[in-house]
C-alpha cells in the first residue's frame, strides 16, 4: 500500500513538475513525453517516468508536450521549438511514448512503454553520455 501511494506521489510529482516547470537553459538533455489525458500508455508510463525522474532528474530534465487540447498543444508547439524538435512535434500524431533530446534537440533514442525498466535506463545512460561528448 505505502509502495503504491509513493509511485501514485512520484507521478503526481511528474506531472505537475512537468505543467510548471518554465523553459529552461538547453543546458541538459531531456526526455520528453509525448502525452494526451485519454492515451493509455501515457497513463501506464508515468508511474515508470517518475522513477526515472527519482534516479536521473538532476541530470536530465523530464517534460512533457500535451496533445489533449488545443491549449495544451500550443503551448507544446513552444516547448518543441525552445528545445529544437520543432518538426517532430509537427509531425508526430501518436502518444504514449518518451523521445530523447541532447541539449542541442537532436534525437538520441526513444522509450517506450513496452520497454523493462533496465532497456530505459540503459536508454537514459546513453543519452547522459552521447550528451558529454563521452
Amino acid at each position: 500500500m505505502n509502495r503504491l501511494l509513493t509511485v501514485a506521489l512520484l507521478g503526481l510529482t511528474l506531472v505537475f513538475a512537468s505543467a510548471l516547470t518554465p523553459l529552461q537553459a538547453q543546458d541538459k538533455p531531456a526526455a520528453v513525453l509525448f502525452h494526451a489525458d485519454w492515451c493509455l500508455n501515457c497513463k501506464l508510463m508515468k508511474p515508470k517516468l517518475a522513477a526515472l525522474q527519482a534516479d536521473y532528474g538532476d541530470r536530465i530534465e523530464f517534460m512533457r508536450v500535451d496533445y489533449t487540447t488545443d491549449a495544451a498543444r500550443v503551448e507544446g508547439k513552444a516547448i518543441a521549438k525552445a528545445r529544437g524538435f520543432s518538426a517532430l512535434y509537427a509531425e508526430n500524431r501518436s502518444t504514449g511514448w518518451v523521445v530523447l533530446l541532447q541539449p542541442d534537440g537532436t534525437e538520441t533514442g526513444t522509450l517506450t512503454v513496452t520497454m523493462e525498466d533496465e532497456e530505459m535506463r540503459q536508454a537514459l545512460d546513453a543519452l547522459l553520455a552521447a550528451s558529454s561528448g563521452a
